[in-house]
C-alpha cells in the first residue's frame, strides 16, 4: 500500500515535468499503476478495520477516495499557477507524507488481517480451490452471437 501511494503520486508529480506528450503519458501510466497497486489492499484492510460494519467501513473508504480525487485539483492548480506545470513536482510532497504514514502503521494495519483471518477460521470459512477451479474450467469464452451481429457475443457457460 505505502508503494502504491508513492508511485500514484510520483506519476502526477512527473507529469508536469515531462517535456513531451509521450513522457507525460507514461508519468500518468506510472500514477495509474501506483492507484491499481494501492486499491485492492486498501478496500482489503478497510474491510478488515470495519469489523462488523462492512457497508459503514467500505462507504468510508469510498468517500475518502472521492474526497481525495475532488481535492487534486485543488491541490495542483495554485502550484500550476505559481510555478508552471513544473509545480506538479510538489505533489510528490503529499505522496511521500502518506507513504511514510501507511508505512509506519503496516504493522499495527496487519494485526486486523490476522484477526479476520481467525474469524472466519472460526466460523468454518475456508478456500475452496477445486471448485473454485471447477467453475473456472466450466467457463468458456466462444461466439454466441444472435441475429449475425456481432455486438450481441457474449461468453456462455458450457455447462449451460
Amino acid at each position: 500500500m505505502p508503494v502504491g501511494v508513492f508511485i500514484g503520486g510520483l506519476g502526477i508529480a512527473l507529469a508536469g515535468l515531462a517535456p513531451t506528450y509521450a513522457l507525460a503519458f507514461l508519468a500518468i501510466v506510472l500514477s495509474g499503476i501506483g492507484v491499481a497497486a494501492f486499491h485492492p489492499e486498501g478496500s482489503r484492510f478497510a474491510n478488515y478495520l470495519s469489523g462488523s460494519r462492512r457497508a459503514s467501513g467500505m462507504s468510508l473508504f469510498s468517500v475518502g477516495g472521492n474526497v481525495g480525487f475532488a481535492l487534486g485539483p485543488v491541490m495542483v492548480t495554485p502550484l500550476v499557477l505559481a510555478f508552471g506545470l513544473h509545480g506538479t513536482a510538489f505533489m510528490v510532497i503529499p505522496a511521500v507524507a502518506m507513504a511514510v504514514v501507511l508505512f509506519r502503521e503496516l504493522p499495527r494495519l496487519v494485526t486486523f488481517r490476522h484477526a479476520a483471518a481467525k474469524r472466519l477460521e472460526q466460523a468454518g470459512v475456508r478456500d475452496d480451490w477445486s471448485a473454485f477451479l471447477r467453475l473456472a474450467a466450466s467457463w468458456r469464452c466462444a461466439p454466441s452471437c444472435t441475429s449475425g451481429s456481432s455486438r450481441s457475443c457474449r461468453c456462455t457457460s458450457s455447462g449451460t
